[in-house]
């Protein structure tokens, strides 16, 4: 669960900062660079995520059917 509110959390960070600048660029791209940069710095420990992002990726194809 604290995974999935990492990767939310980042994603609304990601999406209200682009609102900030315009939109020049996607809140979900912003979001992701945000999330990254917080695991590559320790502030969010890989293994916290590790969960979440796995059943999101087990379940990617369900996101691509119309």
């Amino acid at each position: 669960m604290k995974g999935a509110l990492y990767i939310l959390l980042a994603y609304l960070l990601g999406e209200g900062l682009s609102r900030l600048i315009g939109g020049f660029l996607p809140g979900s791209i912003l979001g992701m660079l945000l999330l990254f940069s917080a695991l590559q710095t320790k502030v969010i420990k890989p293994g916290d995520v590790k969960v979440a992002a796995r059943m999101l990726l087990d379940n990617l194809m369900l996101f691509f059917v119309p």
